[in-house]
C-alpha cells in the first residue's frame, strides 16, 4: 500500500470501517452486545491526498454504502471539499442507486459581520444540486 501512495493508507481505513458496520452483527461485540441505537461514521475530508479520479470512485462508493445502509440504521457524516465526490453521488442519485431525499447537504459559509451562514442544499431526483451558491466549489 505505501507504494500505491499516501492517500490509500489514509481511505483504506474508512473504507474497512465502512464495511465492519455494514456487516456489525451480534458476534462482533462483547458478551453478545449489539447496539440497539443507530450508529454514525463521521469522516473529516476523505478526499485528502487521493486524485481527483479516485475522490470520484469514493464519492461513487459512498452512494452505494448509504444505499445499503438505510436498512441497518447507520449513518455517514463527511466533511468535503469535493466537487468530485459530490458530484459522484449526484450521479449515484441520477442512477437511482440513492435518492435526494436520503442525502442532506449544509453548507457554512463566513458573512461579511464574521459569523456563520448555514444553507441547506441537496440533490433533485436529476442528481443535480438544489440550491447551491454559484461558484462554491470554484477556485
Amino acid at each position: 500500500i505505501s507504494d500505491m501512495g499516501f492517500g490509500y493508507s489514509q481511505i483504506l481505513p474508512v473504507i474497512v470501517s465502512m464495511w465492519l458496520e455494514l456487516e456489525a452483527t451480534a458476534d462482533r461485540y462483547p458478551r453478545g452486545f449489539m447496539p440497539s441505537h443507530s450508529r454514525t461514521l463521521v469522516i473529516e475530508q476523505p478526499e485528502l491526498h487521493l486524485h481527483p479520479a479516485l475522490q470520484y470512485k469514493f464519492g461513487a462508493a459512498l452512494a452505494q454504502i448509504a444505499s445499503m445502509s438505510k436498512s441497518r440504521d447507520f449513518r455517514i457524516v463527511i466533511e468535503t471539499h469535493s466537487s468530485q465526490m459530490i458530484e459522484a453521488i449526484g450521479e449515484g442519485v441520477r442512477r437511482n442507486i440513492i435518492t435526494g431525499d436520503d442525502i442532506n447537504i449544509t453548507l457554512f459559509e463566513k458573512n461579511d459581520n464574521d459569523c456563520t451562514d448555514i444553507t441547506l442544499s441537496g440533490f433533485d431526483s436529476e442528481g443535480y444540486l438544489t440550491n447551491w451558491p454559484a461558484g462554491f466549489l470554484s477556485a
